[in-house]
């Protein structure tokens, strides 16, 4: 329920609130187009003026999240009802509300002179007190939980007012609150609602479509004569000044336990409104402290960004964002090149991923919260496509395995992303981003490869999709396809269209217009389609490994090329326009991939070079940045990135090396290092023992899988040879192969049983993996030796125990108390008695 408002300003004639003209906003008021941000909120203004703002989802840059917190449901979190509650019902039970307006830009040393709090009620029939009261510890509100929040909230209250019978708009006068939370004496995590267990009262939340039904705080200030500009609780100056931050270098990766951060002095700012996050929106951030000089060391604990290995750590100071303008790769673990993007009017970033395999959905309010929306049962997620609603409601549409057929997904927020069949029995597909014409359906389009068919999805408005097969008066020819919603609300769309390879037509048609005729663009494959905010129409397709671009701005007889290719693209969307009319398409180039970027309606065209992999998605948001999503070719691991710059924050983990075993006499050596980049004490362990690859089963037997988590780069947990089919123990349906993430939640050891089918054999090698990051095959570990390891190579360990006639393995781990890394290494041994482990120089 978090959304970036406009910030709405008003230089009020008075004092108080309600009785100053100007300054209570009008509840269906916006600020008009090109107005001030927040950094420039109190511009000029004289000692003693009153500024009076509205934050408001919708209206205008404070972010307002709210979000309900259920007793009889304490591990739901309900961020994205319409609604708000308090009080108690005999169907719901207890419940509260928290709501928190991310303060725009306010002078240091403003005296708030007035603050309320105003919510529309819906219908009640008795009256109530609601109270208020100041939360003290940060919340989500796409996680929030009555479990996660506690009691994090003063017990005083802070104010209160009437629900009264009826309907209506209820406020609260929270002034001294604001007051508290602009001098920086509390940190502003916004206010609860509560109310006695009697009855119950809603109002609508943030979620609600009409604006003037939201949420809304309104406040004025006098700005003081030692204040400099500032943000909300600075302290300091220098509103609206660029930010530069020194060290770490945008795109470092820097140990969150040990950086500090420093940045360059800004005029007239006697102290600093530091904030860090992993959100570019900055709506919940890790740091946010008040610093008198130009530097602050991070304390570990307190910066704990999401993502696998490392994670983006933008900076915002005095309300202005340290923009570098480079692109900070962060690593998520399990990805492909089947991901897409999105970006609300918000800013919040949402990103469809194949993530532990199987497809998801991830958004920068909280990256480590991943949401799956895979149908049950299915496997072996294929492309993925992103839109959202003109409300900011996303959908996802996606390509997934069912009983080895492929099959075609929807999911959308308002439902709880369940995941609905749109149809199987596909061959396999590539589908548009959903779209969202004037008439109010929601379409989008799907190739098949197979019979090089186009299909056309409509929402029947029950849970499904009405296809229709794409009109194709080229008998079976459409190989590529996009599109795209025209200025007057029609569909368009752009076809490849086979003739033989390599030659393809490129043709755009009206699909809301039978009797149009087709347009042929140019030749080649992989088109995109794309429409301007003044209606222009721009195709790009691929030929030959280079990118091309032409337009209706001169009936498509100019083509021009780009200065990067199409190599890695693949067949999802890599093209976008703006809402300024440049054009991006995210590319190859020589040995790199490149943003190429249009401003002039792609007559001529610029690159940069970005220091990320292939298999990419594209998005821009309203505030102009640029958001990439990547995977690697092969799978293992993706990676996401906006234009705004960051140093990569992580907790850097201990790394071991082992070298070639070498054989001395009585004793195997080999060379064993580690690198504890966070400086922190290791410790660890060297196992020696037998190794057999694989796990030897009988037909008709069992076998344990030993460890968790469980990963493979292509899905599966387990898979064998020949006509062998697996189940886990106590299910009844076999398969050709176990996919690791249908039993990733289960209790470990797992057990897999074994079943010949087709033939008899008397016993199988069964590959399953155990490791994401050094993938090792199962194996029958007959321990030998153990002994304790400080991270120093002087170690000598007793071969005793370990067959000859076996492969013999060391296992290397170390830790620093938090990260675990483990390496492994194989040997064989005729009779020697010691393994030392040798200084990293040591013979090989």
């Amino acid at each position: 329920m978090r959304n970036k408002t406009t910030l709405f300003k008003t230089i009020c004639a008075g004092v108080a609130l309600t009785s100053v003209a100007g300054c209570g906003v009008d509840l269906g008021g916006a600020a008009p187009e090109g107005a001030d941000g927040a950094g420039r909120a109190a511009q000029a203004l004289s000692p003693g003026e009153p500024v009076c703002i509205t934050v408001q989802r919708g209206a205008d840059p404070g972010g307002v999240a709210d979000a309900v917190l259920w007793r009889r449901a304490p591990r739901w979190n309900d961020g994205s009802n319409t609604n708000l509650s308090t009080g108690t019902s005999a169907a719901g039970g207890l419940r509260r509300s928290v709501l928190r307006f991310d303060l725009p830009v306010i002078p240091a040393g403003a005296e708030v002179v007035s603050a309320s709090l105003s919510l529309a009620q819906t219908y009640k029939t008795v009256d109530s007190t609601v109270r208020v009261h100041r939360v003290t510890a940060a919340w989500d509100e796409l996680t929030v939980t009555w479990s996660s929040f506690g009691d994090a909230f003063d017990p005083t209250v802070a104010a209160s007012f009437t629900a009264g019978a009826g309907v209506g708009l209820r406020s609260a006068d929270i002034t001294a609150l604001a007051q508290a939370w602009v001098s920086g004496e509390s940190a502003n995590h916004g206010v609860l609602l509560e109310e006695d267990p009697v009855q119950s009262t809603d109002y609508r939340s943030s979620e609600k479509p009409l604006i003037e039904q939201r949420p809304r705080l309104d406040l004025c200030y006098v700005p003081r004569d030692d204040a400099g500009g500032g943000d909300a609780g600075s302290g300091g100056g220098g509103a609206g000044a660029p930010v530069v931050v020194t060290t770490p270098a945008a795109g470092a990766e820097s140990s969150y336990r040990r950086s500090t951060i420093r940045w360059e002095p800004i005029a007239g700012a006697s102290s600093y409104h530091l904030e860090i996050d992993d959100d570019p929106n900055f709506r919940s951030p890790e740091v946010d402290t008040l610093v008198t000089g130009t530097s602050f060391a991070l304390g570990g604990t307190a910066l704990a960004l999401n993502g696998e290995r490392s994670w983006p750590a933008y900076v915002r100071i005095n309300g202005e964002r340290w923009n570098a303008g480079t692109f900070a790769p962060a690593t998520v673990r399990w990805s492909n090149d089947n991901s897409s993007l999105a970006v609300g009017s918000n800013g919040t970033v949402y990103w469809a991923l194949v993530d532990e395999g199987a497809m998801s959905l991830r958004t920068s309010d909280d990256w480590g919260a991943s949401r799956r929306l895979s149908w049950p049962g299915s496997f072996n997620p294929g492309q993925s496509a992103l839109g959202l609603a003109p409300d900011g409601e996303p959908w996802v549409v996606w390509t997934e395995q069912i009983d080895f057929a492929w099959g075609g997904f929807y999911a959308r927020q308002d439902d709880g992303y369940a995941p609905h069949l749109i149809q199987d029995q596909r061959d396999y597909w590539w589908s548009t981003p959903p779209l969202f014409p004037a008439d109010g359906t929601v379409r989008w389009a799907a190739a098949n490869v197979g019979s090089r068919s186009g299909y056309l999805y409509t929402l029947d408005g029950v849970g499904g999709a009405v296809e229709e097969v794409i009109d194709d008066p080229w008998d079976g020819r459409i190989v590529g396809l996009d599109v795209a919603v025209g200025l007057d609300g029609g569909l368009l769309a752009v076809f490849a269209l086979y003739t033989g390879w390599p030659e393809q037509a490129i043709v755009l048609v009206d699909l809301d217009d039978p009797g149009a005729a087709p347009t042929t663009v140019g030749t080649g494959y992989r088109p995109s389609l794309d429409v301007a905010p003044d209606g222009t129409i721009h195709v790009l397709w691929s030929s030959d490994q280079e990118q091309f671009h032409a337009s209706s701005a001169d009936g498509f007889t100019t083509v021009t090329t780009l200065p990067c290719h199409d190599e890695g693209v693949a067949y999802r969307k890599a093209s976008r326009v703006d809402a300024h009319g440049t054009l991006w398409f995210l590319g190859g180039g020589e040995s790199e991939v490149r943003l190429c970027k249009s401003t002039d309606a792609g007559r001529t065209w610029t690159y940069s070079a970005l220091p990320i992999g292939n298999f990419f998605a594209l998005a821009v948001g309203p505030d102009d940045l640029v958001h990439i999503a990547y995977g690697r070719t092969g799978g293992g691991g993706g990676s996401y990135a906006n234009s705004l710059g960051a140093f990569l924050a992580t907790n850097l983990t201990p790394a071991v090396s082992l070298g070639s075993p070498a054989i001395t006499g009585q004793e195997v050596i080999i060379p064993a290092g580690a690198d504890d980049p966070d400086g922190d004490e290791l410790s660890g362990e060297a196992v020696i023992g037998s190794y057999r690859p694989g796990a030897m089963v009988e037909a008709g037997g069992s076998f344990d899988v030993l460890d968790s988590p469980v990963y493979n780069s292509w899905g599966s947990l387990v898979s064998g040879w020949g006509n062998l089919s697996f189940r886990l123990a106590g299910e009844d349906s076999w398969s050709g192969y176990i996919s690791w993430y249908s039993v990733s939640q289960l209790t470990f050891p797992v057990t897999v049983e074994v079943h010949a089918w087709q033939g008899a054999y008397d016993a199988f090698v069964i590959d399953a993996w155990d490791s994401p990051d050094a993938p090792a095959q199962i194996r029958v570990f007959e321990e030998a030796a153990r002994a304790s390891w400080t991270g120093q190579p002087a170690l000598s360990i007793p071969l005793t125990g370990v067959p000859s006639d076996v492969s013999a393995v060391l296992r290397l781990s170390a830790t620093d108390g938090t990260n675990t890394i483990s390496r492994e290494q194989s040997f064989g041994h005729t009779g020697q008695q010691t393994l030392v482990l040798g200084a990293p120089g040591a013979p090989d």
